[in-house]
């Protein structure tokens, strides 16, 4: 097997990589929707109480409930953004990867920078797998992200075979 694939890190990848890393399994998309409509039937239910019998306690507990939306909603849409400007600058980063028969190689190049990585299919912590991306995680925080529809030599469906093989339950599949 000699597959090779060149995936950009664009803020799609990252933001894929940071709600899979968040949600698991679960779909981001409802899962996202399902929080926040609890957490605003919550403010609304509490602000509403607030007013209606005139309690500031109610209506302190609604304002801190609304802080930790904004939070939350933070954290989901600009958490992602910030960390794809610190990662890429000012151009977008590239990562080359090379899957072997026995190991996979990973290489970069920005300007004024290269690394390269290899490392054994058993040595990942997991993979799990989206519609658009093959995320390898190298340990609980950290992952390649490999992109499905950038593979130049070889095929996606061979690598997720052989992936499956060499990893056992480490494969996971996000049904989105």
């Amino acid at each position: 097997m000699n597959i090779s694939v060149s995936t950009k890190m664009d803020l799609d990848a990252i933001r894929s990589l940071y709600r899979v890393g968040t949600f698991k399994r679960r779909n981001p998309k409802k899962a996202i929707a399902i929080i926040l409509s609890f957490i605003v039937l919550v403010i609304a239910l509490t602000t509403f109480l607030g007013f209606y019998e005139y309690d500031t306690v109610y209506l302190t507990y609604a304002f801190f409930l609304f802080i930790l939306l904004l939070l939350y909603c933070f954290i989901l849409f600009a958490v992602p953004w910030i960390n794809h400007k610190s990662m890429c600058g000012k151009e977008e980063l590239v990562n080359n990867y090379v899957f072997e028969d026995d190991m996979m190689t990973v290489s970069s190049k920005t300007e004024g920078a290269f690394g390269e990585s290899k490392r054994t299919y058993e040595s990942l912590d997991r993979v799990m797998e989206t519609g658009k991306y093959l995320f390898l995680y190298i340990n609980r925080n950290q992952a390649y992200i490999v992109k499905k529809s950038d593979f130049a030599r070889g095929d996606v469906d061979v690598l997720k075979a052989y992936l499956k093989t060499k990893l056992g339950k480490k494969y996971i599949i996000c049904k989105y």
